[in-house]
């Protein structure tokens, strides 16, 4: 390929080079049907709007999957090669969502510093991920006349229910011990403020999504997604059908359920066709996503789906698994800012904000606004 005059961009070979040294995948690149090199891209940082550089190497397995190595030449926030034309689906809300829970279990989150994420497959709506796999299957027939994707989409959801209403009678009735549990303010930036560079790439499997509930957004959103030129011509539907299920299986509810307002934390414990394997930090070290996440109480990603540190409790009448993902990586005081007392709780501001400040938890402690009869 001919370059153009101060064109900086590495040759593949080069590129391909610096991940066997880098790795140490001989034995895995001896086994590949298919080398796919992308050419180093230059992207504007979304952060910063400063220009940085990434090389991304891209191959495809045995299976049908791909892997994703980044090379980062200076400190960069953009991984994934599909950034670009995904961006837009993100919704912008205030900084803080709010977790509602009872007294007992808030307690429980304080003293252990950790977070329980449940399994979304057996939440309270009996359609929760089906009605989503439905929708994408449908338009996946209708615009790309495809069934399902080759490259499998991941299926193993974890999620930690919030809402942007940080005082709400609907919310605290039905999930914080009718009234009497609290409202916890949890700052939506706290992996990247406390992770900076790496957040990027651990925000694949850890993120925050807003849930839709409109039918005809739903349907607009996913005939949009699955459109998009997405720079690979020859695997295009399937690409993007394999992405519009990992996007928005998580990201779509039934509209009945639309007085929740929900926004999640979510895990997506299986990577869905792709995987980042680590990123060069820019003080020189390595990030490892997979010891990160054994770290943290998650598993390491897997093509297959396969679950080993997931726990089980009982949640009201139903068994349901979970995992306990521990917030000490991040810092505590990072994560929670605000806590609102429920209307019914005899609970002291003043007791639960030297409590608070015990732990290390600078958090803004009030009573709700909630008027209620006795």
């Amino acid at each position: 390929m001919a370059r153009c005059k101060g064109d900086r961009r590495k040759p593949a070979c080069d590129t391909l080079h610096r991940a066997v040294l880098l790795f140490g995948l001989p034995a895995v690149f001896s086994s590949l049907r298919r080398v796919r090199v992308c050419a180093a891209k230059r992207r504007t940082c979304f952060k910063t709007r400063t220009r940085r550089t990434i090389t991304t190497v891209s191959f495809r397995v045995v299976k049908g999957y791909y892997c994703t190595f980044a090379f980062c030449y200076r400190k960069c926030y953009n991984i994934n090669c599909h950034e670009s034309y995904t961006k837009e689906f993100f919704v912008g809300t205030d900084n803080l969502v709010y977790h509602y829970t009872s007294l007992k279990t808030f307690y429980n989150i304080i003293e252990n510093q950790s977070f329980w994420l449940t399994d979304l497959w057996s939440s309270m709506d009996k359609n929760e991920m089906s009605y989503a796999e439905d929708l994408i299957k449908t338009k996946g027939k209708e615009l790309l006349n495809l069934d399902f994707p080759c490259f499998l989409p991941a299926r193993n959801y974890f999620a930690l229910s919030c809402t942007k209403y940080p005082d709400s009678y609907f919310h605290f009735n039905n999930y914080a011990d009718n009234c009497f549990g609290v409202s916890i303010g949890i700052n939506r930036d706290f992996m990247k403020d406390g992770l900076s560079d790496c957040s990027r790439l651990l925000g694949y499997h850890l993120s925050f999504i807003d849930v839709i509930y409109d039918e005809a957004t739903q349907n607009n959103l996913i005939e949009k997604y699955l459109l998009t030129d997405n720079g690979f011509p020859e695997i295009s539907g399937n690409r993007n059908l394999s992405d519009a299920y990992n996007y928005f299986f998580a990201r779509i509810k039934r509209p009945e359920f639309s007085l929740e307002n929900e926004i999640r934390f979510t895990y997506r414990q299986d990577y869905g066709g792709r995987k980042t394997i680590a990123l060069p930090l820019s003080d020189g070290t390595l990030f490892n996503l997979d010891e990160f996440m054994l770290k943290i109480g998650l598993e390491k990603s897997t093509q297959d789906g396969i679950i080993q540190k997931a726990k089980y409790a009982c949640f009201g009448n139903q068994i349901r698994k979970y995992y306990e993902m521990s917030l000490k990586e991040f810092g505590i005081n990072n994560v929670i800012k605000s806590i609102i007392i429920g209307p019914k709780s005899k609970q002291s501001c003043e007791e639960l904000k030297s409590y608070l400040n015990s732990h290390g938890i600078n958090a803004e402690v009030k009573k709700s606004k909630i008027e209620l009869r006795n």
